[in-house]
């Protein structure tokens, strides 16, 4: 049914008898057969290990942790959002590379905001940069990085780098008097993390942390649809495995705090609230990352106060491209969103219907990454007042990830 409300369709009004009529018929022919001689499907070593593995879910379900009340870190609240003192402030992009691009393109669309410096390890990324954005290029080194921090013009930086470089850059910014948007994580531990978040608050600076599902119109909207008692979460995720180089992901901190920190961040963003237990299983198929200590295909279970259970799952190598949704169950429906084709295009043809799924997050989350630069700037301005990723969740989510870590 289509209306001016949007499209709609019949819900599913059929029991599971109904759903699996033909499936019962089949198998109560199959059983027929296996009294004829035939081989049965199901051995009596299925049946028995069916069982254990029952019995053994209902122990472990017995042995788990109980909590009454969220644990909610009021000392890391800000309220109002730390703003800049001048109309119009200069900005440092540290990290020349595609996301260093992305940013600084559009920080220049931002009336008052301009790109004064561009730092990066690379000598040619640093020029192609700084000619590009018409600003003055550095190499990184702690003399070029004092100078630049020292430049009073200066109002902000966006850490766009390695994550190993992260905390750092986060540091020496913040002790400079510059406010800060840096891409996830904002450290590789809990520690360093909140030493970054309490650097910000004793200095009354704006840290962001770019988890930017919570600028993708469609997780806001998902977030802003759920209606009901949330109880079951599951947020999924796949990467093309040449969406990084095994160069990249071996020095990208670990698969938790590189790519599932933000499956984490996303439950917490959808429950709105904080677990108190996290349960984590992987395994690493590709061999460098298994000589390295790395995984590449990961579940976590997180339990959260109120009885929601969310249960996230994340892999590195999706053949098919890069694929995320996630999925809301209340006691008054069901709300998702679904894995978005590069196009809207559906071909159909003898071999079915197929759509083209987008070949990386750039391409996923390219309004998105605009959307979440502007919004930042806009909080510099005091023309936002309340951030979408807010200080108070980055120690959180950092020691969720290391306690995944540490459940392994």
């Amino acid at each position: 049914v289509s209306t001016q409300d949007g499209h709609g369709s019949s819900h599913c009004n059929y029991s599971f008898p109904q759903r699996f009529d033909d499936a019962y018929k089949n198998e109560l022919e199959h059983f027929i057969d296996i009294l004829d001689g035939k081989e049965s499907l199901i051995t009596a070593k299925d049946c028995i290990q069916a069982s254990q593995i029952t019995g053994s879910a209902q122990a472990c379900r017995l042995l788990q942790a109980k909590s009454d009340s969220a644990s909610v870190p009021g000392e890391f609240d800000k309220d109002p959002y730390p703003t800049v003192d001048a109309n119009e402030f200069g900005v440092i992009v540290f990290g020349t590379g595609r996301m260093g691009r992305v940013r600084a393109t559009s920080i220049q669309t931002e009336e008052g905001v301009n790109v004064l410096y561009g730092f990066d390890v690379i000598e040619d990324s640093v020029k192609s940069f700084a000619k590009d954005f018409n600003c003055t290029g550095f190499v990184l080194n702690d003399e070029n990085l004092q100078k630049a921090l020292s430049d009073p013009k200066v109002g902000a930086v966006f850490v766009s780098t390695t994550s190993s470089s992260h905390c750092t850059l986060i540091l020496a910014s913040l002790n400079a008097g510059k406010h800060v948007f840096c891409e996830k994580p904002l450290a590789l531990t809990a520690a360093d993390t909140e030493k970054c978040v309490r650097l910000a608050l004793e200095k009354g600076l704006a840290l962001y942390c770019g988890f930017h599902r919570r600028s993708d119109i469609h997780f806001m909207k998902l977030k802003e649809s759920i209606q009901g008692t949330k109880q079951l979460i599951r947020v999924t995720s796949r990467e093309p495995a040449s969406n990084s180089g095994i160069a990249y992901l071996l020095a990208s901190g670990g698969f938790l705090f590189d790519s599932v920190i933000h499956d984490i961040d996303m439950a917490i963003y959808l429950a709105n609230e904080y677990p108190f237990e996290v349960y984590c299983q992987a395994n690493a198929f590709n061999p460098t990352l298994k000589e390295a200590g790395d995984v590449d295909a990961i579940v976590v279970i997180l339990r959260f106060p109120s009885g929601c259970i969310v249960s996230i799952d994340n892999h590195r190598n999706a053949v098919y491209g890069y694929d995320q949704r996630a999925e809301v169950h209340t006691d008054v429906g069901m709300y998702s969103v679904e894995n978005l084709g590069f196009t809207a295009t559906q071909i159909a043809n003898s071999k079915g219907f197929t759509t083209d799924n987008p070949p990386d997050f750039l391409a996923r989350y390219k309004d998105a990454y605009i959307d979440e630069t502007k919004h930042f700037i806009s909080l510099l301005k005091g023309k936002t007042k309340t951030p979408r990723s807010p200080i108070r969740d980055y120690v959180v989510t950092a020691k969720i990830a290391e306690t995944a870590r540490e459940s392994l």
